[in-house]
């Protein structure tokens, strides 16, 4: 049985199931996503597809901020969008980090599973309020990070010169799970 747990923030923002079996095709360009990141970008934007909204660009910031959050998240062992105290590190809360990364208008989704990609991406599309992070029609660009079951999505309204358009086709691993990273 796997165990998973998820949670949606948006802040200065607006707050059909996939199925976990689904094929899609990762076989595209991830710049510095991992591969099972790279399969959450593109599931998500086949959610997009599916509700008739266009695909959300990937953004450097989004994924510099995603990435860091499921790295801290997997190396201090907690889960949440608002990143504690310790003796060493000061606390830090979802819109401090949206601000120190340049994107005032941002939400988040994070989820923890050893189901692999698909999994994350069903259960947000089965939970309202990582649903209306993805299907948000304000987003324009987005990115996931990945580190070892934690998955974390930071969606923006505008990443300015830092968005690159739709991202291509290109090789991949053919189906990603999170076991192998």
């Amino acid at each position: 049985m796997t165990q998973a747990i998820l949670l949606a923030l948006t802040v200065f923002g607006l707050p059909v199931s996939a199925q976990a079996n689904e094929s899609i095709d990762v076989k595209k360009r991830c710049y510095d996503m991992s591969a099972v990141a790279c399969e959450v970008f593109h599931r998500t934007n086949e959610q997009r597809k599916k509700n008739r909204l266009p695909a959300l660009n990937y953004s450097k910031r989004c994924f510099a901020m995603a990435q860091e959050q499921s790295e801290d998240m997997a190396s201090r062992d907690y889960f949440s969008h608002t990143r504690p105290t310790s003796r060493k590190q000061r606390g830090e809360t979802f819109s401090q980090r949206a601000q120190r990364f340049g994107l005032p208008w941002a939400g988040e989704n994070i989820a923890n599973t050893q189901g692999g990609a698909a999994q994350a991406v069903t259960m947000w599309m089965n939970s309202p309020g990582h649903r209306r992070n993805i299907l948000n029609r304000d987003y324009t660009s987005f990115a996931v990070g990945f580190r070892d079951g934690l998955y974390t999505q930071v969606f923006t309204k505008d990443a300015g010169r830092d968005a690159v358009v739709q991202l291509q086709d290109e090789e991949l691993p053919a189906e990603t799970t999170d076991s192998s990273y």
